[in-house]
């Protein structure tokens, strides 16, 4: 080998990937907001679609951009962090309407590649991993829609009133459209299994013991009727709070987002809080190393969403509403326990009943 082609090879090792620092961060948007401000009138986020499309295998300009201020990160770690945090997608639960475009677009092709998941993509205005992750949740049982889909007498409404029953429809009365369909059990009935099998992996490799370093495909395998990003989800949002209840009965959702607010009115205080552009930018990890960061951001923009509606004269007035919560000494001795050290309580030989 070349000594040209083992420097290539050794420079394309050395490339980082993973999550980006804050520093990194704030030097990728400034890249991007001083381009757009020069090169386009027209709106940012009309910009950066332009932006961000592919022609054939070059990369996207986006990543040129971003290559040019990062060289040391690879491409393909520039181009994923443009599109997950610049592009605005969807989220939240599918609608039966669109669960009908991603069954039509699989029944229509026959197969389902990459660029089937782009195509249901732009129809839906999910990311492609969005579309990827909700058919590897249909997939065991897709076949059993094709008889509704297929059908030439039904219109879409038709079809979508049907694939709404099916979804509802308790077992044993099944028509001739649901029959057969083997419909996942509601995730909350397999918790107990779940945690089990987590602590379990924890306990094999104490390596692991970080809510961080959860092997999510491997949870997968163990329990297939339910996607990686499904699984992660409920993790996060509902099983972990739940151990955290039962471990520490005063921790809630909103003694979470008390906590927070507290902290993002002391953020805004200080000379660089004109970058807090909105919650994204709150490293909340550092500040609650034992919280999902997911589960952080829901609880503080649930509270701040309550406090904007109840005070919504004040919220025209000024955009920066984080009303001051006083903490009893109840709350601060709860802020005390949770620290990272009881995360053992999830790779602990002490199991926590959650039935």
């Amino acid at each position: 080998m070349s000594s040209r082609k083992q420097n290539k090879n050794t420079s394309k090792k050395l490339q980082k990937t993973g999550k980006f620092t804050k520093e990194e961060k704030e030097i990728l948007d400034a890249a991007i907001d001083k381009f757009i401000s020069e090169n386009f009138d027209c709106s940012r986020e009309d910009a950066i679609n332009k932006l961000i499309s592919k022609r054939g295998k070059n990369p996207s300009m986006l990543t040129i951009i971003g290559k040019k201020v990062l060289p040391d990160r690879h491409s393909r770690s520039v181009y994923s962090y443009y599109r997950r945090h610049l592009i605005s997608h969807k989220a939240g639960k599918w609608s039966d309407y669109e669960l009908l475009i991603l069954l039509k677009s699989f029944f229509l092709s026959g197969s389902y590649e990459g660029n089937s998941w782009k195509t249901v993509s732009r129809l839906l205005n999910r990311s492609p991993e969005q579309v990827h992750d909700k058919f590897r949740e249909i997939k065991p049982y897709i076949q059993n829609y094709r008889t509704l889909i297929t059908d030439p007498k039904l219109s879409d409404s038709d079809k979508v009133s049907k694939i709404a029953t099916i979804n509802r429809v308790p077992p044993g009365n099944e028509d001739e459209y649901t029959e057969g369909i083997s419909r996942v059990s509601d995730i909350n009935d397999h918790q107990q299994e779940i945690y089990d099998y987590i602590r379990e992996l924890m306990l094999r490799n104490r390596r692991r013991a970080s809510i961080e370093k959860i092997p999510w495909s491997k949870v997968q395998e163990k329990f297939p009727g339910y996607s990686t990003s499904k699984l992660r989800i409920h993790f996060n949002m509902s099983l972990l709070p739940k151990v955290y209840r039962k471990v520490y009965p005063g921790f809630s959702g909103k003694l979470v987002s008390r906590l927070t607010i507290r902290w993002i009115r002391k953020l805004l205080k200080r000379p660089n809080s004109e970058m807090l552009r909105s919650l994204k930018d709150i490293d909340f990890k550092s500040k609650f190393p034992m919280l999902p960061v997911i589960y952080t951001t829901h609880c503080t923009r649930r509270a701040l969403s309550k406090m904007i509606r109840k005070y919504q004269h004040y919220a025209v007035r000024s955009h920066r509403l984080f009303l001051d919560f006083e903490l009893s000494a109840t709350d601060i001795e709860e802020l005390k326990k949770m620290n990272p050290k009881n995360l053992e309580t999830l790779s602990s030989s002490d199991t926590v009943n959650l039935r």
